[in-house]
């Protein structure tokens, strides 16, 4: 069995073996795509066309072959010197198609989505807990940092906003527990691994109040406005100035979160990964007068948990009332990691 790993990096595990360097950066992105749609026979000269479009069509078919040897190389080094012969290739191929044995690879992408499935139909509030904190561990950032080819951008996006929607459903369950240390943690993280996320700034800034700590909230929303000025141009949504505008002014008054929302199964059901690449750019929401935020509405799929726009500000005259929202839908992007 294969472990390929897509997320925050591609890397290949065979056996006790790390792999992650590959013949090319093509050969890579090669077995990354192979990867992230295991189930599909993709056909030769789609593969071509994706990934060696500048050469002549006798070039291209030679360049895909050259990888492919050099994947069977890395996945199936018994392959020369003989081996089972009821043990499956890992690598299919013939002269029209290419795919990945699905039954000889796991990869890291196929598992967060598998739990987070999972969570969506537990109706037990502990197990659900357990199985979205195993969500938010898989992910290891985002989907194959240093490739930009064009099928895989829509689904970084996706898998961004999966993560995101674990945690943000996640952090009214460990402050319902009293947990709140471990939410500040999983808010930390989401911040860290995505650091133009809008909504995991403010999440992190809330609890950061809540516990009493508004020099280190306030610090946190002038990184977050330091981020989006260098990446966007833009400035932290209305929302988000008005919580910080709050705890500047110490009129902030936390009430006990809500009770966590149920999760519905239509509504969170993790997806797969679709069987056909999906085609175009993901790109970042822009939220209230054009401001760039991790809102609804973005590129990407909707399956799984859906983090939204937690509205943490109701404005009043003062002092102002910030009760956590209940989680509705949402955005973010996430990384690759392959089991092969």
């Amino acid at each position: 069995m294969l472990e390929h790993r897509v997320a925050g990096g591609l890397r290949l595990r065979r056996g006790g073996q790390l792999i992650t360097h590959f013949r090319t950066q093509n050969t890579a992105a090669l077995l990354a795509h192979l990867a992230y749609y295991p189930h599909q026979r993709h056909r030769r000269d789609v593969l071509i066309d994706m990934l060696w479009s500048e050469s002549a069509p006798a070039s291209g078919r030679h360049s895909l072959s050259l990888a492919l040897s050099a994947l069977r190389r890395q996945m199936e080094p018994d392959t020369a010197s003989g081996r089972d012969s009821t043990q499956k290739d890992v690598l299919i191929a013939d002269r029209s198609s290419v795919q990945l044995n699905p039954e000889r690879i796991t990869t890291d992408v196929a598992l967060f989505n598998q739990t987070l499935e999972s969570a969506s139909h537990s109706r037990d509030r502990a197990q659900r807990v357990h199985l979205l904190t195993q969500a938010a561990d898989l992910y290891q950032g985002p989907l194959l940092p240093g490739f930009y080819e064009n099928w895989f951008l829509p689904e970084q996006q996706r898998l961004t906003e999966r993560f995101w929607g674990a945690v943000n459903a996640l952090l009214p369950l460990l402050e319902d527990q009293g947990e709140t240390s471990r939410a500040l943690d999983y808010a930390r993280r989401a911040v860290n691994l995505h650091p133009v996320l809008e909504e995991a700034h403010r999440e992190l800034m809330r609890l950061l109040a809540m516990t009493g700590n508004a020099p280190a909230a306030l610090r946190q929303y002038r990184q977050l406005e330091r981020a989006l000025s260098q990446h966007f141009g833009s400035r932290p949504s209305a929302s988000t100035r008005a919580l910080a505008d709050a705890i500047q002014a110490d009129s902030v008054v936390f009430h006990s979160p809500p009770p966590a929302p149920t999760v519905s199964s239509t509504a969170t059901t993790a997806a797969p990964a679709p069987d056909h690449p999906p085609h175009g750019y993901g790109h970042v929401p822009v939220g209230e007068n054009g401001e760039h935020g991790a809102g609804a509405g973005a590129a990407g799929g909707t399956g799984g948990y859906a983090a939204g726009s937690r509205e943490t500000a109701t404005v009043e005259p003062a002092p102002c009332s910030f009760a956590r929202p209940v989680a509705g839908t949402a955005t973010s992007s996430i990384t690759l990691q392959a089991r092969c």
